[in-house]
């Protein structure tokens, strides 16, 4: 009995394609904290010395490049039935997990934290937000391409969603002065 009861509320409260929405965002920072565990655990070989670590010469417009191909990328899945959002999720998680580790060995856990926290609240509002503008431009293509294939409309209704690139564009911007400017600075103290 309660199994069927709460079957049938998962299915009615999933029909709403906000509830989807805020479904596939949740299951996807769940997917990048599996990849930072999974990064933090297994055995580093980017395990660098503290002067390697400070010797970071990372200008400016790369942090913004990479950002703004992750984000591409995280968009670019809703084409690929996000496929290609899952994918971005667990390797930037491994990455991020990876790093975490190499700097909380060399670093220790308060300058780990003063180097992670700033930019990372920006990365996961925008990454959050970008996630989200995927999965409405999936369900956008799964409704207007492939049920009714009239990709004018699709366009058109994607085309309203410019603010919300506009908004991850932003904080991108923002995040990458961040980083730049605050966490490699710390580390070149």
């Amino acid at each position: 009995m309660f199994y069927y009861s709460l079957s049938n509320f998962l299915s009615m409260y999933f029909k709403n394609r906000k509830n989807q929405t805020n479904l596939f965002l949740y299951v996807c920072l769940i997917v990048i904290l599996l990849g930072c565990f999974l990064g933090y655990s297994l055995p580093s070989k980017i395990q660098a010395k503290h002067s390697e670590i400070t010797n970071i010469n990372i200008s400016l417009f790369r942090i913004f490049i990479q950002n703004s191909f992750f984000a591409i990328a995280l968009i670019i899945g809703a084409f690929t039935f996000n496929v290609l959002t899952i994918c971005c999720c667990i390797f930037n998680g491994l990455i991020f997990g990876m790093y975490f580790k190499s700097s909380f060995i060399n670093l220790g856990l308060e300058k780990t934290f003063a180097l992670f926290i700033p930019h990372t609240l920006i990365e996961i509002l925008w990454i959050s937000l970008a996630i989200k503008l995927s999965y409405n431009i999936f369900c956008l293509f799964k409704i207007y391409v492939i049920k009714t294939s009239s990709l004018t409309r699709f366009g058109i209704s994607v085309l309203k969603l410019k603010n919300q690139f506009l908004y991850i564009f932003f904080l991108i911007i923002i995040g990458c002065l961040v980083e730049y400017f605050i966490t490699f600075k710390f580390l070149i103290k």
